[in-house]
C-alpha cells in the first residue's frame, strides 16, 4: 500500500510539475527534467506493487488518470471567454462550400494514420523481440508506442500543408515498417 500512496503521489506532483514547467514562456529544462523524473519514479514506485508486468502498467493507468484530472480542472477553473463579435465580411460572390474535400481529407487522417501507425508499432514490437527485449515489456512498449504513433502521425497529416511531403512521410514510415517486420519474421 505504501508503494500505491507513493506512486499516486509522485504522480500527481509528476504533472503539477508539468503543467508549471509548460506555462512559462521560455523552457525550463531543470523543472521539465524533474517533472519527468517524478513522472517515472511514480511508475517505478507503481512497479513495486504488482509485479514487473502489472506494476508498470498500473502506473501508467495512474499518470494517465492523474493527467485527465489536472486538465479537468484546469478546464474548470478557466474563466469562460467572450465570444467576439462577427466582423462584418464582405461577400464578392456566392460560395456554396463542398464538405467533400474536408471529409476525405478526415478519412484520410484516419484510415492512413491507423494504418500506418499500426505498421510502426507492429515494427517496433517485431524489432524489440529480435533484439531480445522481455516479451511483457515489448507488449507494454508496443500497446503504449500505437496511440502515440498515431496521434503524431495523425497530426503531421493534418496540418502539414504539401500532399507530396505528407505522402512521402507516410510511405516512408510503412516501408521501413515493412523492412523491419519482414526482417524480424526471418529472425523469430
Amino acid at each position: 500500500m505504501t508503494f500505491q500512496i507513493a506512486g499516486t503521489i509522485l504522480s500527481l506532483l509528476g504533472i503539477f510539475s508539468l503543467y508549471a514547467a509548460w506555462q512559462k514562456k521560455g523552457r525550463d529544462w531543470p523543472r521539465l527534467a524533474i517533472a519527468w523524473a517524478l513522472v517515472t519514479a511514480a511508475i517505478i514506485s507503481w512497479s513495486q506493487t504488482s509485479g514487473i508486468d502489472k506494476g508498470p502498467a498500473l502506473g501508467i493507468v495512474v499518470v494517465t488518470l492523474s493527467g485527465l484530472l489536472a486538465v479537468a480542472v484546469v478546464g474548470l477553473r478557466s474563466p469562460e471567454k467572450m465570444a467576439r463579435p462577427a466582423r462584418a465580411a464582405r461577400i464578392t460572390a456566392v460560395h456554396k462550400p463542398n464538405a467533400w474535400p474536408v471529409t476525405i481529407r478526415a478519412l484520410v487522417i484516419i484510415l492512413a494514420g491507423l494504418i500506418v501507425s499500426v505498421a510502426a508499432s507492429t515494427a517496433i514490437f517485431m524489432g524489440s523481440r529480435s533484439a531480445g527485449l522481455e516479451h511483457t515489456a515489448n507488449l507494454t512498449l508496443t500497446m503504449f508506442s500505437f496511440p502515440m504513433l498515431w496521434g503524431v502521425i495523425a497530426t503531421y497529416i493534418g496540418y502539414s500543408q504539401s500532399a507530396k511531403g505528407r505522402a512521402v512521410v507516410l510511405a516512408g514510415i510503412a516501408a521501413a515498417s515493412i523492412c523491419v517486420i519482414a526482417l524480424g519474421m526471418k529472425g523469430g
